[in-house]
């Protein structure tokens, strides 16, 4: 039975119709507005970031956490850029190969797709470790008590 469905395919090509084609244009089109948002978030993360580095001098106490604070955001930046720039590429490739049909920058699109949920999917992995590993670390200290 495989046999025939990969015969059947194997002298074929993908189409990709009218109506297929605005539905990337649109899918698009979202994918840079989702980026925008992306980088604008990100950048008032960063300058969150770098109030709370310079607000820490200006407490009387408590200035280590503040920093420690800032250095986060800064991180939280850092990782979060990556998935906007990847949106970016891929809306950009992929109106770009569909309004003049160009093949490779339909695979560019589609790379640059697969990146952003790569980047979410080990992202995703990563938080979940972290709130496991909070979870067991909080349930060790009750259990010492």
């Amino acid at each position: 039975m495989n046999e025939t469905i990969d015969n059947q395919f194997s002298d074929s090509e993908l189409k990709i119709t009218n109506q297929i084609k605005e539905h990337f244009i649109t899918a698009g089109k979202w994918c840079r507005f989702l980026a925008i948002m992306t980088f604008i978030f990100t950048g008032l993360m960063v300058l969150g970031a770098f109030s709370m580095i310079g607000m820490s001098a200006a407490l009387p106490f408590g200035s280590e956490q503040m920093i420690g604070m800032g250095i986060g955001y800064l991180i939280m930046g850092g990782i979060f850029i990556f998935p906007g720039i990847y949106l970016w590429k891929y809306g950009a490739k992929i109106i770009s190969s569909m309004q003049n049909t160009r093949q490779e920058d339909f695979g560019l699109a589609i790379l640059n797709l697969k990146s952003f949920f790569k980047f979410i999917g080990i992202y995703t992995i990563v938080i979940i470790g972290i709130y496991v590993l909070i979870a067991l670390v909080g349930i060790g200290a009750m259990s010492m008590m």
